[in-house]
C-alpha cells in the first residue's frame, strides 16, 4: 500500500498530525529534563527515538517536491556518514588495554549509540509532511518559559552553593553553560518575526537578565563572552544602527547594570585567567589554562605524527613518549583519560583527517540545508552549527551524553519549528 500525503488512509493522517503537534513540546521538555533531571531526560530521549522509528515508515511515503527531497537526502546522508564513520573507527581500532582509558572508549561508544538512536528522531521531521502544527506564539511561549525556568533553577543552585560556580543535573559547569546558551539563544531566536508591545519588551529584557545571570552562575568564561557577543549581534541584526540616542543610553545602562551585578564572578574569573597566563609564560602549566594549552599541544603533535588516525591506547602511548622526549609538557597527561578540550583536535588526534572530514560533512549538511531552505531554517541552522563550532574550540561536546542528547533533540526541534515560522508570520505575539 502506498501512502501519499493527505491522500493516505484517514487513520494515518490524524494520528501523525497529533504527534506532530505534541513532538516539539516533548522535545523541549526533554532538553529541560536533560539539564534538570538527567535520568528522566535520558528516558524521554529514548522513548522519543523509539516512537520516531515507528512513525518514520509512514512519514517517508508522503510525496514532496524534488528540491525538498534533494535537501532532505543531503542532510540525511550527512548524518549517516558521520555516524557510520565513527562506528567504523570504533570497530577498526582495538579497545584500550589500560583500565584508566576505559572511560574514554566508553564515552565514544555511548556517543555513537546516542546519535544512532537519534537518527529516526531527526529524519521524522525531515520526511514527514503534516497538516496541523503548533502555532508560532505557542512555540515561542513554551521556549521562553523553558529558558526562564532553567535560568531560575540555575540561580537557585548558585544561591545554595553560596556563589560557587555550579552545573546542572550532574553536568559539569562548562557543559551546563553551553547547553544553557543554546536554549537561551533558541528562545531569543523565536522572537524575530514578532512585533512586541511595550510590556512584552519589558518581559524580554527581564528574560535576557535571567539568561545572563544564569551564565554568570556557571562561571564559564567562554559561554559568557559568546552570550554577550551573540546578544549584541542579535540586537544589531534586529534593529540596525539607526536608532535614537535614548535607545543607546538605555542599552548602555542595562549593560552597565548587568556587568556591575555580576562583577564579583566575572572579575574573579578574569583574574584567574591572568594568573594562569602569567604562570604558563613562566613555564608552569599546572593551571586550568596551562593544562588546556598543553592538551592542545599534545593534540597537534598527534595529528602531525599520525594524520590518518589511531586507537585510544596508541594515542596515550604517543603522549607518554612525547613527554619522555621533552617535546610535550607533562601537564598534558593530567587529563589524558578525559579529552583534549578541543573538538577538532580530539577528533583528528584519534580519527585523523577522515574523522575531521566526517564531522565537517555533519556540520555542512545542516549549514547547506538551512541556507537553501532560507527563512527560519537559515537562522536556526546558523545558531546550531555555530554552537558546535564555537564551543567546540574550548571543549569536547560530543563525548558528553547529556550534550549529545540535548544537541540531537534541539536539532529535531528546529526541524519541527521551521515550517511553522515560515508558513505563518504573525504580526503580534
Amino acid at each position: 500500500m502506498r501512502f501519499n500525503g493527505m491522500a493516505a488512509p484517514a487513520w494515518t493522517a490524524p494520528m501523525l498530525d497529533r504527534a506532530n503537534q505534541a513532538a516539539p513540546l516533548a522535545l523541549l521538555l526533554g532538553c529541560c529534563l536533560i539539564l534538570a533531571f538527567p535520568a528522566s531526560g535520558r528516558t524521554l530521549f529514548y522513548i522519543l527515538c523509539s516512537l520516531s522509528l515507528l512513525a518514520l515508515p509512514l512519514a517517508m511515503f508522503q510525496s514532496r517536491d524534488a528540491e525538498s527531497k534533494a535537501l532532505n537526502l543531503l542532510l540525511s546522508l550527512a548524518l549517516m556518514i558521520f555516524i557510520a564513520f565513527r562506528a567504523a573507527w570504533l570497530w577498526h581500532f582495538p579497545a584500550p588495554a589500560d583500565p584508566t582509558l576505559f572511560s574514554v572508549a566508553f564515552a565514544y561508544q555511548l556517543s555513537n549509540k546516542i546519535w544512532l538512536s537519534a537518527l529516526p528522531l531527526l529524519l521524522l521531521p525531515l520526511w514527514g509532511s503534516f497538516g496541523r502544527r503548533l502555532s508560532p506564539a505557542c512555540a515561542t511561549l513554551a521556549m521562553v518559559s523553558a529558558s526562564a525556568l532553567l535560568s531560575i533553577i540555575t540561580l537557585k543552585a548558585w544561591h545554595d552553593a553560596h556563589g560557587v560556580r555550579v552545573g546542572l543535573g550532574g553536568l559539569y559547569a562548562t557543559g551546563a553553560a553551553y547547553l544553557l546558551c543554546a536554549i537561551h539563544f533558541f528562545a531569543l531566536l523565536l522572537f524575530y518575526p514578532f512585533r512586541l508591545k511595550k510590556w512584552q519588551w519589558l518581559g524580554l529584557c527581564l528574560l535576557i537578565a535571567l539568561q545572563f545571570m544564569s551564565i554568570v552562575a556557571t562561571g564559564t568564561r567562554a559561554a559568557l563572552l559568546v552570550y554577550l557577543f551573540v546578544l549584541g549581534c542579535a540586537v544589531l541584526w534586529r534593529f540596525g544602527l539607526n536608532q535614537s540616542w535614548r535607545t543607546y543610553v538605555i542599552a548602555a545602562l542595562l549593560a552597565g547594570l548587568a556587568l556591575w551585578s555580576s562583577w564579583a564572578v566575572v572579575g574573579s574569573r578574569i583574574k584567574e585567567a591572568q594568573t594562569d597566563l602569567i604562570a604558563y609564560s613562566q613555564g608552569n602549566a599546572d593551571t586550568s589554562l596551562g593544562i588546556r594549552f598543553s592538551l592542545w599541544d599534545a593534540g597537534a603533535h598527534a595529528v602531525r605524527e599520525r594524520p590518518w588516525g589511531q586507537g585510544i591506547q596508541a594515542r596515550d602511548e604517543l603522549f607518554h613518549q612525547l613527554v619522555n622526549d621533552g617535546a610535550l609538557n607533562k601537564a598534558a597527561l593530567v587529563m589524558r583519560d578525559v579529552h583534549l578540550h578541543n573538538e577538532w583536535l580530539e577528533i583528528m588526534s584519534l580519527q585523523g583527517v577522515p574523522g575531521a572530514l566526517s564531522w565537517l560533512i555533519f556540520l555542512s549538511g545542516f549549514a547547506i540545508y538551512g541556507w537553501k531552505r532560507g527563512g527560519f531554517s537559515r537562522r536556526f541552522m546558523a545558531l546550531y552549527v555555530g554552537f558546535w563550532l564555537v564551543f567546540g574550540l574550548s571543549d569536547v561536546l560530543l563525548l558528553s551524553p547529556q550534550i549529545a542528547m540535548c544537541g540531537a533533540m534541539l536539532a529535531a526541534l528546529g526541524l519541527y519549528l521551521a515550517p511553522i515560522f515560515d508558513a505563518r508570520n504573525e504580526a503580534a505575539l
